[in-house]
């Protein structure tokens, strides 16, 4: 198996950690963006945790700003799905 390939699967292995990590702490997450938006400090909670994680699979900067893109796609998709019709 090439490097490439290695890392590929690496790379989707910790997108895939990321994305059960939202999925199990979804309520959590959300609230911890909640209360960040409305005092502007982020507790070192659950998102905090996924930013870690998601150093994994993208640069250190962008990490937190990855992080709440996750919550928030994971909350819309629960949202969607659950939504009665």
């Amino acid at each position: 198996m090439s490097h490439t390939a290695t890392s590929s699967e690496g790379l989707k292995q910790h997108l895939s950690n990321a994305n059960a990590f939202v999925s199990q702490h979804l309520a959590e997450c959300a609230q911890e963006l909640v209360e960040f938006e409305s005092t502007g400090i982020l507790a070192n909670g659950r998102v905090r945790a996924l930013a870690e994680l998601c150093k994994s699979f993208c640069a250190s900067h962008d990490a937190l700003v990855m992080a709440q893109r996750m919550v928030e796609r994971e909350a819309i998709r629960f949202t969607a799905q659950n939504a009665k019709r």
